[in-house]
């Protein structure tokens, strides 16, 4: 073996061990199943695995009965190779991102390697390690690093196919797996394509492979194409199409009534559009500079969650950088028009959604770019000491992320992941009685779980309704009024037979709740007075009183 492979496969396990050293500790300090998406990821996991596997998954794409929408399901199938209604799936699906966004680092390095040589790529993949917006993300239940995974090699196949244009056809596979995984994976359609044709100034049209790369996505994203047309009338269906033209998100209205373009353009003026796009740019603009800023040092996982890592001045250095090495960057200008394509695409489509949904992890997908060409510059730089002593500095980069990644498995404690979730005396007290309780055909009122967990000494929100067996239907959100008599309207108009109280109830709507109910610290909750229409039949055996359960009262007969 080569001295150059046996450096990369060096520094290969040097950035394997330091991502595993931060992102175990985030998984561990990621207790809260209601994180973004996770609990559709894990309901729908279940689903998969108790409705007969993939097979039986893949029969129901095709047919159209599988009818999940806000999520694509390539994800859903991979953590249904673990799912099933236990605790310890919730940790295991964290793994499995975490297994997802090391892959993503680790084809990250080995692509640029390969492409830009060993020293920019050290340097890239550095940059990636310590980006709290990754680390996090790699770290909760996500889709967000199996689809940068495809976009990585989505980049990788468009750029080599100039010079083998067979990977193109390999493209058009990632570009499917990208569709599955994520409704924002189409836009690598269109920055592949405009890529290759303005690269190859339309002579590909002439390569049996780019038209391969339609006959493998077609082939690869089947199972979704078939079954949103067949299920909603349209290949490219998702539940976020019909947001894209909404101005506020509210999911009821958006499900029932979505907004069509006509609709949309036949509301608003010119202006109320030329609005919405700066304030769009400007807030995403904004979003990039704190994913930028954002770096792990000094490593803290509750910061990193939180999305509260100290900022700096780090992302104005890099945007320098990067834009310096796009502008002057000889090596690779047909590569700079799918990174450009793509990095436009992605930008404008999270800055006119902003406005409904502005959550920084939407701009995952461009960041290793901006790395990529900023590490351009810095390689540069370093290249005369690296040409005095060749590999000396991504040995020294290997060792220093060893004995970084030694610090951090010496300092901190780690435990199995499988048992940083569980449920405390009193949840598992109100999972009994709603397993027990709820009817078949009846609908429960049970709002967001909110207890002070013993083990973290922290107020932490648990959802247990993805591996719970309560039947009938949970509703999960107590109504924003703020008059008793309203609530009563809308409980009676909801058709509830049983509604759970929980502590945060009476702090969140204290405003009607306060009329019946009120919080004791050393009781719990009391009933002041009855709540006209339902009685009490179950309450936390243990005080504090943490839940009381009431049932709609027997109508008397006319």
């Amino acid at each position: 073996m080569s001295v150059p492979r046996v450096r990369a496969g060096l520094f290969a396990v040097a950035l394997t061990l330091a991502f595993l050293a931060m992102g175990l500790l985030t998984v561990q300090a990621a207790d809260e199943s209601n994180t973004m998406d996770t609990e559709p990821y894990l309901s729908a996991a279940i689903g998969i695995a108790e409705g007969g596997g993939a097979l039986r998954w893949l029969g129901d794409m095709f047919g159209g009965r599988w009818l999940e929408t806000d999520q694509n399901p390539i994800f859903h199938l991979l953590l249904s190779l673990v799912a099933r209604r236990d605790l310890a799936f919730f940790p295991e699906a964290k793994l499995i991102t975490l297994a997802t966004g090391w892959l993503a680092l680790l084809a990250f390095f080995l692509l640029v390697r390969h492409r830009r040589g060993e020293l920019c790529a050290s340097v890239a993949a550095l940059l990636l390690l310590f980006n709290a917006n990754f680390i996090r993300l790699s770290s909760v239940v996500t889709a967000e690093p199996l689809l940068l995974l495809w976009v990585l090699l989505t980049w990788y196949s468009v750029a080599e196919g100039f010079a083998r244009r067979h990977m193109w056809s390999f493209a058009g596979l990632f570009v499917g797996l990208a569709f599955l995984t994520k409704g924002s994976g189409l836009l690598l359609i269109p920055s592949s394509l405009g890529a290759i044709c303005l690269g190859s100034r339309f002579s590909a049209f002439r390569s049996p492979h780019f038209w391969g790369f339609f006959i493998v996505l077609s082939f690869v994203g089947s199972p979704l194409f078939i079954r949103n047309t067949v299920a909603f009338g349209s290949p490219i269906y998702n539940f976020n199409n019909n947001s894209l033209w909404a101005d506020v998100w509210d999911r009821d209205a958006i499900q029932e009534s979505p907004v069509s373009f006509s609709q949309y353009t036949a509301t608003h003026s010119w202006s109320d559009v030329s609005a919405r796009i700066k304030t769009g740019t400007q807030e995403q603009a904004g979003n990039l500079h704190r994913v930028l800023n954002n770096t792990i040092l000094p490593f803290n996982a509750a910061a990193v969650l939180n999305d509260t890592q100290p900022g700096t001045v780090f992302s104005f250095l890099l945007a320098i950088l990067a834009a310096t090495g796009a502008v002057f960057d000889t090596q690779g200008r047909k590569t700079f028009l799918w990174i450009g394509i793509h990095t436009l695409l992605f930008y404008a489509l999270f800055s006119w959604v902003h406005q409904i949904l502005g959550d920084p992890r939407f701009l995952l997908p461009i960041v290793p770019f901006i790395y990529l060409y900023a590490a351009v510059v810095i390689a540069g730089i370093l290249q005369p000491l690296d040409n005095r002593a060749p590999g000396a500095i991504v040995v020294l980069l290997s060792v220093t992320l060893v004995a970084y990644a030694t610090h951090l498995f010496w300092i901190h404690d780690y435990e199995d992941p499988r048992l940083s979730f569980r449920l405390d005396d009193n949840q598992e007290e109100l999972l009994s009685f709603l397993e027990e309780s709820v009817g078949r055909d009846e609908i429960y009122l049970l709002d967001n779980i909110m207890w002070n967990d013993d083990f973290s000494n922290k107020q932490t929100s648990y959802h247990f309704r993805w591996f719970a067996r309560i039947g009938g239907t949970g509703l999960n959100e107590l109504p924003d009024v703020h008059s008793p008599e309203a609530f009563e309207r809308y409980v009676k108009e909801s058709d509830i037979d049983l509604l759970m109280i929980i502590r945060n109830n009476l702090e969140e709507h204290g405003d009607y709740l306060g009329r019946w109910l009120a919080w004791c610290p050393s009781t719990g909750i009391e009933v002041v007075a009855p709540i006209p229409g339902w009685c009490e039949i179950e309450r936390d055996p243990e005080p504090p009183v943490s839940w009381i359960g009431f049932r709609r009262a027997m109508e008397a007969p006319d």
